[in-house]
Protein backbone atom coordinates (compact mmCIF):
# COMPACT_ATOMS: atom_id res chain seq x y z
CA UNK A 1 0.00 0.00 0.00
CA UNK A 2 1.31 3.61 -0.82
CA UNK A 3 -0.01 6.73 0.37
CA UNK A 4 0.83 10.53 -0.84
CA UNK A 5 -0.26 13.68 0.80
CA UNK A 6 -1.80 16.10 -1.26
CA UNK A 7 -3.06 18.61 1.31
CA UNK A 8 -3.16 19.32 5.27
CA UNK A 9 0.80 18.06 5.33
CA UNK A 10 3.05 21.11 6.58
CA UNK A 11 -0.77 22.96 6.64
CA UNK A 12 -3.43 22.86 8.18
CA UNK A 13 -6.59 22.87 5.38
CA UNK A 14 -7.63 20.94 2.02
CA UNK A 15 -6.67 17.27 3.68
CA UNK A 16 -6.55 15.22 0.80
CA UNK A 17 -4.68 11.45 0.42
CA UNK A 18 -4.04 9.42 -2.32
CA UNK A 19 -3.71 5.57 -1.29
CA UNK A 20 -2.66 3.32 -3.82
CA UNK A 21 -3.38 -0.37 -3.48
CA UNK A 22 -2.52 -3.30 -6.00
CA UNK A 23 -3.38 -0.73 -9.03
CA UNK A 24 -6.22 0.75 -7.76
CA UNK A 25 -6.47 4.16 -6.41
CA UNK A 26 -8.58 5.59 -3.38
CA UNK A 27 -8.72 9.13 -2.16
CA UNK A 28 -9.08 9.50 1.58
CA UNK A 29 -11.12 12.91 1.59
CA UNK A 30 -11.06 15.63 -0.36
CA UNK A 31 -10.96 19.07 1.23
CA UNK A 32 -11.06 22.32 0.35
CA UNK A 33 -8.16 24.91 0.70
CA UNK A 34 -9.04 27.98 2.75
CA UNK A 35 -6.91 30.94 2.92
CA UNK A 36 -6.42 34.43 0.90
CA UNK A 37 -8.57 33.97 -2.30
CA UNK A 38 -5.49 34.47 -4.23
CA UNK A 39 -3.67 32.05 -2.29
CA UNK A 40 -6.27 29.37 -2.55
CA UNK A 41 -7.99 29.17 -5.97
CA UNK A 42 -4.81 27.11 -8.16
CA UNK A 43 -4.90 25.01 -5.12
CA UNK A 44 -8.92 24.19 -4.89
CA UNK A 45 -8.50 23.91 -8.83
CA UNK A 46 -6.18 21.15 -9.24
CA UNK A 47 -6.91 17.59 -8.57
CA UNK A 48 -4.40 15.38 -6.81
CA UNK A 49 -5.02 12.40 -9.87
CA UNK A 50 -7.06 12.01 -12.95
CA UNK A 51 -10.49 11.42 -12.08
CA UNK A 52 -10.81 8.38 -14.54
CA UNK A 53 -8.27 6.63 -12.28
CA UNK A 54 -10.51 6.79 -9.09
CA UNK A 55 -11.56 3.28 -7.82
CA UNK A 56 -13.16 4.71 -4.69
CA UNK A 57 -13.13 8.04 -2.24
CA UNK A 58 -13.42 7.47 1.20
CA UNK A 59 -14.70 10.69 3.72
CA UNK A 60 -13.92 10.84 6.69
CA UNK A 61 -16.39 13.50 8.36
CA UNK A 62 -18.32 16.43 7.15
CA UNK A 63 -16.20 19.52 7.70
CA UNK A 64 -15.01 21.95 4.43
CA UNK A 65 -11.04 21.07 5.02
CA UNK A 66 -11.65 17.18 4.44
CA UNK A 67 -15.04 17.67 2.30
CA UNK A 68 -14.99 20.31 0.52
CA UNK A 69 -13.77 19.62 -3.08
CA UNK A 70 -15.64 16.36 -3.23
CA UNK A 71 -18.71 17.94 -5.40
CA UNK A 72 -15.31 19.12 -7.82
CA UNK A 73 -14.74 15.52 -8.35
CA UNK A 74 -18.26 15.28 -9.81
CA UNK A 75 -17.96 18.42 -11.36
CA UNK A 76 -14.77 16.39 -13.30
CA UNK A 77 -17.56 13.49 -14.33
CA UNK A 78 -16.45 11.26 -11.10
CA UNK A 79 -19.54 8.97 -10.40
CA UNK A 80 -17.76 6.15 -7.98
CA UNK A 81 -18.82 5.55 -4.58
CA UNK A 82 -17.68 7.78 -1.68
CA UNK A 83 -17.58 5.78 1.60
CA UNK A 84 -18.71 6.96 4.42
CA UNK A 85 -21.03 7.53 7.37
CA UNK A 86 -24.54 7.57 7.16
CA UNK A 87 -24.41 10.90 9.25
CA UNK A 88 -21.74 12.55 7.57
CA UNK A 89 -23.59 12.07 4.28
CA UNK A 90 -26.40 13.70 5.45
CA UNK A 91 -24.23 16.82 6.84
CA UNK A 92 -23.21 16.95 3.93
CA UNK A 93 -26.04 17.53 1.96
CA UNK A 94 -26.43 20.51 3.47
CA UNK A 95 -22.94 21.50 3.95
CA UNK A 96 -21.82 21.28 0.41
CA UNK A 97 -25.19 23.03 -0.94
CA UNK A 98 -24.32 26.04 1.40
CA UNK A 99 -20.17 26.07 0.19
CA UNK A 100 -21.97 26.24 -3.23
CA UNK A 101 -24.41 29.13 -2.86
CA UNK A 102 -21.12 30.88 -0.51
CA UNK A 103 -19.03 30.43 -3.99
CA UNK A 104 -21.72 31.79 -6.49
CA UNK A 105 -22.29 35.17 -4.49
CA UNK A 106 -18.08 35.42 -3.77
CA UNK A 107 -18.11 35.10 -7.66
CA UNK A 108 -21.22 37.49 -8.21
CA UNK A 109 -19.22 39.94 -5.45
CA UNK A 110 -16.41 40.10 -7.28
CA UNK A 111 -18.01 40.41 -11.12
CA UNK A 112 -19.87 43.67 -9.24
CA UNK A 113 -16.41 45.19 -8.52
CA UNK A 114 -14.47 44.48 -11.81
CA UNK A 115 -12.19 41.67 -10.33
CA UNK A 116 -11.12 39.24 -11.73
CA UNK A 117 -13.67 36.82 -13.04
CA UNK A 118 -13.78 33.60 -11.05
CA UNK A 119 -16.19 30.70 -11.82
CA UNK A 120 -17.12 29.48 -8.78
CA UNK A 121 -15.53 25.79 -8.22
CA UNK A 122 -18.91 23.99 -8.31
CA UNK A 123 -22.41 24.55 -8.35
CA UNK A 124 -25.24 22.82 -6.62
CA UNK A 125 -25.83 20.39 -9.50
CA UNK A 126 -22.28 18.94 -8.24
CA UNK A 127 -23.20 18.74 -4.99
CA UNK A 128 -26.18 16.65 -5.96
CA UNK A 129 -23.89 14.14 -8.04
CA UNK A 130 -21.59 13.98 -5.73
CA UNK A 131 -24.10 13.49 -2.73
CA UNK A 132 -25.70 10.58 -5.07
CA UNK A 133 -21.95 8.88 -4.81
CA UNK A 134 -22.13 8.97 -1.54
CA UNK A 135 -22.48 5.24 0.56
CA UNK A 136 -23.74 5.31 4.12
CA UNK A 137 -21.38 2.75 6.05
CA UNK A 138 -21.94 1.79 9.87
CA UNK A 139 -19.64 2.27 12.35
CA UNK A 140 -17.37 -0.55 13.31
CA UNK A 141 -18.52 -2.60 9.81
CA UNK A 142 -15.63 -4.28 7.72
CA UNK A 143 -17.15 -3.33 4.34
CA UNK A 144 -15.33 -4.89 1.13
CA UNK A 145 -15.13 -2.04 -1.11
CA UNK A 146 -12.68 -3.20 -3.86
CA UNK A 147 -12.06 -6.52 -4.23
CA UNK A 148 -9.95 -8.22 -1.40
CA UNK A 149 -10.00 -4.15 0.33
CA UNK A 150 -12.27 -3.73 3.46
CA UNK A 151 -12.88 -0.67 5.22
CA UNK A 152 -13.69 -0.17 8.83
CA UNK A 153 -15.22 3.62 10.03
CA UNK A 154 -14.91 3.96 13.51
CA UNK A 155 -16.25 6.55 15.68
CA UNK A 156 -13.67 9.39 16.07
CA UNK A 157 -16.25 11.79 18.17
CA UNK A 158 -14.71 14.61 16.26
CA UNK A 159 -18.17 15.47 14.73
CA UNK A 160 -21.26 14.23 14.41
CA UNK A 161 -20.26 11.52 11.54
CA UNK A 162 -16.74 11.45 12.16
CA UNK A 163 -14.58 8.39 11.77
CA UNK A 164 -11.34 6.90 11.93
CA UNK A 165 -10.60 5.00 8.73
CA UNK A 166 -9.22 1.23 9.20
CA UNK A 167 -8.26 0.27 5.13
CA UNK A 168 -7.10 -3.13 4.96
CA UNK A 169 -6.83 -6.33 2.78
CA UNK A 170 -9.34 -9.03 3.98
CA UNK A 171 -7.51 -11.76 5.59
CA UNK A 172 -8.30 -15.61 5.18
CA UNK A 173 -9.05 -17.34 8.35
Amino acid sequence: MELMFHGAAREVTGSCHVVRWKGKTILLDMGLFQGRRAEVRDKNTVLPVAVDTIDAVILSHAHIDHAGRLPLLARHGYRGPIFTTHATRDLCQVMLADSAHIQEKDAEFLARRNRSHQEPLYDHTDVEASVRCMRGVAYATATEILPGLTLELLDAGHILGSASVLLGPICAE
